[in-house]
């Protein structure tokens, strides 16, 4: 099995279900079905972040880490 840096059971059950399901789509390399899970990770961190579950830091790294994950798409542009 791969090795992500970010293990969603580390997290809140929300953010692990995003986190988990941006995971499983990642093998496809779909860029719109991962955008669209990017997007619900963004709301997610952003609610841990004032739940006070994670940092402000830890989010903006969260969310470049998943975010350069998603393959560049002509069809996005």
């Amino acid at each position: 099995m791969e090795q992500y840096k970010y293990n969603p059971s580390d997290y809140v059950d929300y953010l692990c279900e995003s986190m988990t399901n941006f995971y499983a789509a990642l093998p496809e390399q779909n860029a719109l079905r991962l955008s669209c899970i990017w997007e619900r990770i963004f709301f997610d961190t952003k609610q841990a972040m004032k739940e006070r579950f994670i940092s402000p830091d830890e989010r903006d790294a969260i969310l470049d880490y998943f975010g350069a994950l998603i393959p560049e798409d002509e069809a996005l542009s």
